[in-house]
């Protein structure tokens, strides 16, 4: 009558012990799985700013040389377009400004981040053809 419960007693504990060894295994394989993801998060962010500063860099030269442009040109037409390059020419700092300010790249946020940053990227890069 005591060995059958014993032998009750220990299956249920070896159980036990084969579930937790499970979840830990589920636990490890989870976590490594999230440095991955972050990692990968991580260097996608790292190329994203790379390529960001290339455009911005493309985009100050287009800016300098439409303006070179308009200062070579009759001054007085030019004035509202003059405004309209230095806005842009803003622009595009304040661009160069969040590339360069991004500090932490968590997912939700890096992703909301990269959206609106690609937007107003292709925005200025219209306007800027838009003008030369």
């Amino acid at each position: 009558m005591f060995l059958p419960k014993l032998l009750i007693v220990a299956l249920v504990m070896y159980a036990n012990f084969t579930s937790v060894a499970q979840e830990n295994r589920k636990a490890s394989c989870a976590r490594k799985e999230l440095l991955k993801a972050k990692a990968d998060s991580t260097n996608d962010a790292k190329k994203f700013i790379k390529q960001s500063q290339k455009s911005i860099a493309r985009n100050k030269q287009k800016i300098e040389i439409l303006i070179a442009k308009n200062a070579a040109e009759n001054k007085e037409v030019n004035a509202k377009y003059e405004e309209r390059l230095h806005a842009i020419q803003e622009q595009n700092n304040e661009l160069k400004n969040r590339i360069d300010n991004i500090a932490t790249v968590d997912t939700s946020p890096w992703s909301t981040f990269k959206r609106n940053f690609k937007y107003d990227m292709k925005e200025l890069v219209r306007i800027i053809e838009d003008n030369d």
